[in-house]
């Protein structure tokens, strides 16, 4: 090192040192507040990055210096090398943007910059087309899973993670940020300062020290200083090693314990106890079941609303657990600003109507146990309301199945009187029979059109059995007969309805005055005859509609159908507690058109099922099966409970 001034040597390794302090603070900005590495363990981790690199070629000591950072704070592998990856897209389009400018001005041969200015422009218009594309473009992400499903499920999630998270990352603003950017002018200023310093110390050109530090990143830094000028190596070498040195060493003194931890962690591969260690605490989901979840299916394209996860998860919300459903909204229960809530949000058409629920809550909250909507918001497309999280709250569907039968029948009663009574208080008077036509055609016809239509796929021949019984397709002809369907409906008196008063649409609280309170209200239901309250709670008991929504499915055999009706005994006992009930208040004439409503349920629900859960809509076609033959034989509810 003979010729070098000594004094301006050091104050160049003095500037890289810093320049690394800059990159790790600048960092720091792309974690989440509560997940925040200590600085230094982040400049640890680029210290040992720069130890790979000097041995291998395409920046491999990244992966070291995630490895690191990810295993010393219990993090995601995918969170930390989002943020590697998204701070080296940075850098790409700095340094592309450095060099064209250099280049414009011939202030930098064009034969030994050119290509590297249009490698670096290339891929970082590239990740930042990716970023903006995955959100948005179906297709990119069922590709994206298509490359993770080659790997087993725990390195799928890394994959489809570390895609997701880097996107979000690039899509939120951060990178354009104003602290952002001025920390990358101050890294970049202190990075080419050190360069000027040490050319100026050895009597070099800015142009090859830069040249042999910043350029061809599919080589190791060993061989990118034998191609340099062998009096540079040394020297150069020496520059670039001696911050990484002193970090090291200052490092292993505090804990080198950790460095040796994540170093074996890499030996072993597979990293197995790094890529699923933490659970998603302190960011959007609180439960890593949920977002792994969320990413199969916004990928994989296998639940299109379990993906809208991320209507949810905005800033500062966490998502602690996704609660069942099945309509076009998503809920779950969040937190905001460490507070429970119950959020319910939906987009596009469905937000309309997710709208419509909450003023309908708001405004028949003082007549009958309503959910309370405590906030709502609307963002463009996309619609939220929150309800708040009740502690002793619990679903009616387990307390069915977990409390004596006496308290449910007495819930029950309890909820059939209040119903009944708000029916009386707010009587519309008789529905015209344009009303009526109105909904036989959209809500019967138009749908059994479909359903029908469904099912001569799976049967052409139009026979069908469903657990050893014989079917025919021919039996749905009534459903698209005007007259017929006519003289179903004789009740046309009208009134304000909650309109899906399912058992899981109803909650059981201590809290409330009467014990219990109902969410999620439809009230577009064209024809609101009380009726239809009734008919959904047949909805829920006759076939045992949660326990379909659980987990039953229909299994097809060639011709053959095999349903397994999943209704517990509990739920038999209160179906005809219910029809018990219900006749004596309404008599058996409209007991019979509470049967046909209650098909026109299940009608109205399966091509939802057909569009958004194909193997559900196979068990509710057969429910329809059963539900059309059981009222064509008679149509009255049984009083007593059936096996």
């Amino acid at each position: 090192m003979s010729g070098i001034s000594p004094w301006l040597f050091f104050f160049s390794v003095a500037l890289l040192l810093l320049a690394h302090v800059v990159r790790c603070y600048r960092q720091t900005l792309l974690f989440r507040k509560n997940m925040l590495p200590w600085r230094f363990d982040l400049l640890k981790g680029l210290a040992l990055s720069y130890l790979v690199n000097v041995l291998v070629p395409w920046r491999a000591g990244d992966v070291v210096r995630v490895v690191y950072v990810a295993y010393r704070y219990r993090l995601r592998i995918s969170y930390v090398a989002a943020t590697v990856v998204a701070e080296r897209l940075c850098d790409l389009l700095v340094l592309a943007l450095l060099l064209a400018l250099l280049l414009a001005g011939s202030l930098v041969p064009q034969h030994q910059f050119l290509a590297l200015a249009a490698t670096f422009a290339a891929l970082g218009l590239l990740l930042v087309a990716f970023a903006f594309a995955l959100p948005r473009w179906t297709t990119l992400r069922r590709w994206t899973w298509r490359l993770a499903a080659i790997f087993n499920d725990r390195w799928r999630f890394a994959v489809l993670d570390l895609a997701w998270t880097f996107s979000q990352l690039v899509t939120g603003g951060t990178l354009i940020r104003v602290n952002f950017l001025a920390l990358t002018a101050a890294m970049w200023g202190a990075y080419f300062s050190a360069y000027a310093a040490f050319a100026a110390s050895a009597g070099t050109s800015l142009l090859d020290v830069s040249a042999v530090l910043l350029g061809g990143p599919n080589k190791s830094l060993l061989r990118q200083l034998s191609e340099a000028d062998a009096g540079d190596a040394l020297p150069i070498f020496i520059f670039s090693a001696l911050p990484v040195i002193g970090v090291l060493a200052y490092g292993s003194i505090r804990g080198s314990r950790q460095i040796l931890d994540s170093l074996g962690l890499l030996r072993r591969y597979g990293l197995e106890s790094l890529s699923m260690t933490r659970s998603i605490t302190g960011e959007q989901f609180r439960d890593q079941g949920n977002y792994a979840a969320f990413l199969e299916a916004h990928f994989g394209g296998s639940n299109a609303i379990v993906s809208r996860l991320g209507l949810l998860a905005a800033p500062d919300v966490v998502v602690h657990k996704l609660l069942p459903g099945g309509s076009d909204a998503i809920t779950a229960v969040v937190e905001v600003d460490g507070v429970l809530k119950i959020r319910k949000c939906a987009s596009g058409a469905s937000s309309d109507k997710l709208e419509e629920q909450a003023q309908w809550l708001r405004k028949n909250r003082s007549a009958l146990p309503l959910a309370h909507v405590a906030d709502d918001n609307r963002n463009g497309n996309v619609y939220c309301y929150d309800m708040p999280y009740i502690i002793a709250a619990r679903d009616f569907y387990e307390v069915i199945h977990t409390s004596p039968l006496d308290e449910s029948q007495e819930l029950v009663a309890n909820v059939v009187a209040q119903m009944h009574r708000f029916h009386l208080a707010h009587a519309a008077g008789q529905a015209p029979l344009e009303l009526i036509d109105e909904y036989l055609l959209k809500k019967v016809v138009a749908n059994a059109d479909l359903v029908r239509a469904y099912g001569l796929t799976l049967f052409p021949q139009r026979q069908y059995r469903i657990n050893g019984e014989d079917y025919d397709l021919d039996e749905w002809k009534v459903l698209f007969d005007l007259d017929w369907l006519r003289a179903q409906v004789a009740c046309r008196d009208t009134a304000i309805i909650h309109g899906d008063l399912t058992i899981e649409n109803i909650i059981v609280s201590t809290d409330m005055s009467h014990g219990w309170y109902a969410i999620d209200p439809n009230p577009a239901n064209i024809f609101n005859t009380p009726l239809i309250d009734w008919a959904k709670l047949m909805q829920s008991l006759h076939l045992g509609y949660e326990g379909l929504n659980r987990g039953s499915e229909c299994a097809l055999q060639g011709g053959d159908l095999k349903l397994l009706l999943v209704r517990s005994n509990a739920y038999s006992i209160l179906h005809a507690f219910l029809a018990q009930r219900l006749q004596e208040q309404v008599g058996a004439q409209r007991m019979r058109e509470i049967a046909f409503h209650e098909l026109v349920n299940y009608l109205r629900l399966t091509p939802y099922k057909i569009r958004h859960d194909p193997h559900k809509a196979l068990t509710f076609f057969a429910c329809i099966s059963i539900l059309l033959r059981r009222y064509l034989q008679g149509g009255v509810p049984m009083t007593k409970p059936f096996s």
